[in-house]
């Protein structure tokens, strides 16, 4: 699972600058294009959707591993 703050966290510390503006509008373009799948928390107890926190996974396993991601 991912997020926008995961990824902008992990590429800095590999020595690439990227904000987390610009991660989240590269997940919004994957996203349009059916290539991930962002999914919203949820809260169980009071039944509404949180707007932070959302995760993105893989909409193609097979893709995901064509490309050697974890």
């Amino acid at each position: 699972m991912l997020t926008a703050k995961n990824i902008s966290d992990f590429l800095k510390s590999q020595k690439v600058s990227i904000s987390v503006n610009t991660v989240m509008n590269y997940l919004k373009f994957l996203s349009d294009s059916f290539f991930i799948n962002k999914i919203s928390s949820y809260d169980i107890i009071g039944k509404k959707i949180f707007e932070i926190n959302e995760k993105y996974y893989f909409e193609d396993t097979g893709l995901r591993n064509a490309i050697g991601s974890d």
